[in-house]
């Protein structure tokens, strides 16, 4: 006679995250035939190992002797292994061939849980390590993941080129315009300051009657005299040479001082630490603050605007303000050149750019930017950070 057969107390131990890493809970007991649990961990096994084939990654795990008990994912065979194959090695069987990963499974059994990336043949991984530790705290193994990020590295470096490469146009772009200055400073500027002073003389020194001669003489004097403001003028716009000699401050203030007296009245605060700045950095301020002017006083129909300067430890802020009649920054027929030219100038500082407006309440320019800008390069293939 056969006998009625109760299901088994079977138990599992199962791993889940905790202080210090991954700890095993307390042993779940089940009512099932042991043969049920066998079948379901079977397909459970297989199913994770059909799921880590196809992905673009590698899960390991390392006993407390360091032997790997587990070994799967679809970048394995990339790397040069098949899956499952690291089962029953030593993590000192690596040492020579892939120093990065014994050591960062070694610092996982010594209890450490950190996140690091490293590069193996050409493939960029992204890597978590952490300790496995017992109901009793501990530490009986470790734990690793690596994932495939190779693609986001590449489009990473190719923003960073990118922003790198645009950086230099910006610079070159001011280059330009300084030697522009220069070239209209010494020719054209010169030598119509020499002809208004040599026309100057003649007028003082030689008694010439009144009539249509002297008129003459005084309208090539007054043209001379406009051709040369009009290219000091030029030489502000292009690059202002108190920029370079005395800073964005200074040129600030002399930009608000060239303004035309009656229409626009311009009030400039600044609070500042920093003496003199990048001259990048010093050069977009500027051009920042120099369009928000002239769409001021071209577009707003206020007679008076703020400017703010603020350093806030290694940021530097600026708001620039006006009554005007406003606009709505998102209905803007093809986009006004001069506001993309303000954010797309701070987002190739590493910083940023709203512009608050609407019909009939103003416009306030906010630029917010670092003040140590770090040049762009390849991130380091070593860095790790630790995991709290």
């Amino acid at each position: 006679m056969g006998s009625n057969q109760g299901p088994r107390q079977t138990s599992l131990n199962l791993l889940e995250p905790g202080p210090g890493g991954l700890h095993g809970v307390s042993r779940i007991d089940k009512g099932m035939f042991a043969s049920d649990l066998v079948a379901d961990a079977e397909s459970l096994t297989r199913l994770f190992r059909r799921i880590l084939a196809g992905a673009p990654m590698v899960v390991w795990a390392v006993d407390c002797e360091g032997i790997f008990v587990l070994s799967e994912g679809g970048k394995l065979m990339a790397l040069g292994w098949d899956p499952g194959e690291m089962v029953g090695r030593s993590i000192a069987e690596l040492d020579a061939e892939v120093p990065e990963i014994s050591e960062n499974t070694r610092r996982a059994m010594a209890g450490e849980s950190f996140a690091s990336t490293m590069e193996l043949d050409g493939v960029v991984l992204a890597t978590w390590h952490a300790p496995v530790s017992s109901e009793s705290g501990e530490t009986v193994g470790a734990v690793g993941v690596a994932i495939d990020v190779t693609g986001h590295h590449r489009v990473e470096q190719d923003l960073l080129s990118e922003r790198q490469w645009m950086e230099e146009m910006l610079l070159a772009h001011e280059r330009d315009r300084r030697l522009i200055g220069y070239e209209i400073h010494d020719g054209l500027v010169q030598d119509a300051t020499g002809a208004q002073m040599h026309l100057e003389a003649l007028v003082e020194t030689v008694q010439i009657p009144a009539g249509r001669t002297r008129d003459e003489i005084q309208l090539a004097l007054d043209l001379v005299r406009r051709t040369v403001r009009e290219g000091r003028r030029l030489i502000s716009g292009l690059r202002p040479p108190i920029l370079d000699d005395f800073g964005v401050v200074a040129a600030i203030k002399s930009l608000i001082e060239d303004q035309p007296a009656g229409i626009l009245s311009v009030q400039f605060t600044v609070d500042v630490q920093f003496e003199r700045l990048e001259p990048l950095l010093e050069a977009v301020l500027y051009r920042i603050a120099q369009e928000a002017i002239t769409n001021v006083r071209r577009h707003s129909k206020s007679d008076r605007a703020e400017i703010s300067l603020t350093q806030l430890n290694d940021r530097i802020q600026m708001k620039i303000r006006d009554w005007g009649v406003g606009f709505d920054p998102d209905g803007i027929e093809g986009k006004r050149l001069g506001i993309e030219g303000i954010r797309e100038r701070a987002r190739l500082l590493r910083g940023w750019a709203v512009i608050d407006s609407s019909p009939g309440r103003g416009t306030l320019v906010f630029v917010d930017l670092p003040i140590a800008r770090p040049l762009p390069k390849k991130p380091a293939i070593t860095h790790d950070r630790s995991v709290e």
